[in-house]
């Protein structure tokens, strides 16, 4: 960013120094026919380079603008996404840690103690 504000505001200058030089050379010299080439140059031309230098310099900057707010999008997204899957991973863990108290609850008498259930045999009718 710091090459473009250089480059834009270096060719801006150079346009103000031509302005400024014809316009000394305009006031110091008294027929039109003379003053004209003088004014044509100096302050037509100093005013093309100082709108291109405006022009270089606000293209580059937006560029760099767009460009940080790229990486702060992509951040954002990073963050959202890393934010999703810790989301995910608890949703998951809860889930499991519900779903473990029923199978436990299946296996329990009523006075709460955890021992496998036996199983009658089966008469033939």
């Amino acid at each position: 960013m710091r090459a473009a504000l250089v480059t834009g505001g270096s060719i801006a200058l150079v346009g103000i120094i031509a302005i400024a030089l014809g316009k000394r050379i305009v006031a110091r010299t008294e027929t039109v026919s003379d003053q004209l080439p003088a004014l044509v140059s100096g302050g037509l031309g100093g005013l093309a380079l100082v709108i291109i230098g405006c022009v270089v310099t606000y293209v580059q900057v937006g560029r760099v603008l767009a460009q940080r707010e790229r990486e702060s999008q992509a951040g954002v997204i990073d963050d959202a996404l890393a934010l999703a899957d810790m989301k995910r991973a608890r949703l998951e863990a809860e889930a499991a840690a519900a779903a473990e108290p029923a199978r436990t609850a299946r296996r329990t008498t009523r006075t709460g103690s955890a021992r496998p259930r036996a199983t009658k045999p089966r008469r033939a009718a």
